[in-house]
């Protein structure tokens, strides 16, 4: 390809950057030799139909096919940017052009969004692996440690499991990606917070909530805390991100991004704290310089897990400002009426992990509303816990809040007032553990806890 031409094509696919991003799958053109145009690169050759006919697969080991036989292995490059694929055999062609053509988005992705990249340390770029016998999604292989100035950053290789269908190898895609810029911000990091972080991306940008199926699982079990114990990887926790990027009122990957930045730290210094070092820390310094404190922020993100995604597919929707929520319901541990209170549950079952919640659901009948609503919460020794509830309307969308200071070993009461608007209540307790949570040093302080709920006449606790 010409100088010219390639000038060119970099002249189209800048004009046309705002649109292709988030583009459908493109269809592209055939080179002389009749190897496909793929990608971005392709629809740059439809709107400069004056262009040398060429594709984006800059390298190929052999001729195309449907697919490599038994014994062959392949390797796509991309034209356009430093970026390739790499096939094992059996592996359908059609597969790797379109798993290149995704990797070629998600580039464009950063780069608009101006994230951090991947460390791009060989000719080949940053290099992504199909194999159809690993069960991850996506993974990260440290080659190096790269020592940039006074930090450092690990340069390596993704793999990607071939999927069963085609589409699925976008949120995948995404997700290696992903997980090349957080090695390079924060090599030594907690491998479970990186996990959970490419995961949240990967799910905000590809909008598919079955990829981020423990995700789902956590929403309907959420006595397990977030990075429990119970669970071996952090893709189960990638919900986190969601719910603090939206009570910090951040755009996508705003709030983000900042948290990963100030995760970097002098390796001379630092490399000895390799395995405790947690991106909890970081997230409290900034609460606290905010003068919060990561006890009530943990709080406020158990009623925020009750955040349903109800607006997914309403028109003019787009993840650019706008971050996706889990559209699974919060499982309620218990359906409580308020003709029927007072009701006490004794040694509530499963009890809660660290950082762990349970939901009660009270329905204020008309005849109570207006009324105010006694809690009595009687926890386990040995952590402290939260006691909050939501004021919600006919529609279960929230009016407003009140939260009860976090207590240790003695009974917490919280009063709850209702107006004539309030239809519903929605009741959270919290096991806040007895230390600061670290997803390297994983929590078993698992509790129990005994709840009453009741018609309150006054302000005077009368458990």
């Amino acid at each position: 390809m010409s100088n010219a031409c390639h000038t060119k094509r970099k002249l189209v696919v800048q004009k046309l950057l705002p649109y292709l991003l988030g583009l459908v799958p493109v269809i592209g053109t055939c080179s002389s030799e009749g190897a496909q145009s793929t990608g971005l690169g392709a629809l740059a050759d439809i709107m400069a139909s004056d262009m040398e006919e060429h594709s984006t697969v800059r390298e190929l080991s052999i001729p195309f096919g449907d697919r490599l036989s038994q014994n062959e292995t392949a390797t796509l490059s991309s034209a356009l940017y430093p970026l390739s694929v790499r096939i094992p055999p059996g592996v359908p062609l059609s597969d790797a052009q379109f798993a290149l053509q995704r990797l070629e988005q998600s580039y464009l992705q950063w780069k608009a969004r101006h994230w951090p990249e991947p460390v791009y340390g060989s000719a080949e770029g940053y290099v992504v692996y199909l194999d159809d016998n690993t069960h991850a999604c996506a993974e990260f292989t440290v080659e190096a440690i790269e020592h940039q100035k006074d930090v450092d950053a690990a340069r390596g290789f993704a793999t990607v499991s071939i999927p069963k269908h085609r589409e699925g190898l976008i949120p995948c895609i995404y997700k290696a990606f992903a997980l090349g810029s957080l090695y390079r911000l924060a090599p030594y990091m907690n491998p479970k917070w990186k996990d959970a972080s490419a995961s949240y991306l990967a799910w905000q940008l590809s909008a598919r909530d079955d990829f981020t199926s423990g995700t789902l699982n956590l929403q309907a079990q959420p006595w397990h805390g977030w990075f429990g114990h119970s669970f071996e990887t952090g893709n189960e926790s990638a919900h986190l991100w969601a719910l603090i990027e939206k009570r910090k009122k951040a755009f996508l990957g705003d709030y983000f991004w900042d948290m990963w930045d100030r995760a970097r730290f002098v390796s001379i210094n630092f490399q000895h704290r390799n395995k405790s070092f947690d991106l909890w820390e970081i997230i409290e310094a900034e609460l606290k310089a905010s003068s919060q404190t990561l006890p009530k922020f943990l709080t406020e993100l158990a009623l925020d897990r009750a955040t349903i995604d109800r607006d997914r597919h309403r028109v003019g929707f787009s993840t650019e400002h706008d971050i996706l929520m889990p559209t699974t319901e919060l499982f309620v541990q218990h359906f409580l009426k308020s003709g029927e209170l007072p009701t006490k549950i004794n040694d509530v079952d499963p009890p809660l992990e660290a950082l762990g919640s349970a939901y009660f659901s009270v329905n204020i009948q008309q005849e109570h509303r207006g009324r105010a609503i006694g809690v009595w919460l009687k926890g386990e020794h040995g952590v402290n816990w939260s006691l909050s509830a939501a004021r919600r309307d006919a529609t279960d969308y929230e009016i407003s809040r009140i939260y009860s200071p976090e207590r240790k070993n003695i009974p917490i009461y919280l009063l709850i007032e209702t107006t004539p608007q309030t239809q519903s209540l929605l009741i959270a307790v919290t096991n806040l553990s007895w230390r600061e949570p670290n997803v390297a040093y994983p929590d078993s302080s698992t509790r129990s806890f005994s709840l009453t709920v009741d018609l309150a006449e006054s302000k005077t606790p009368n458990p």
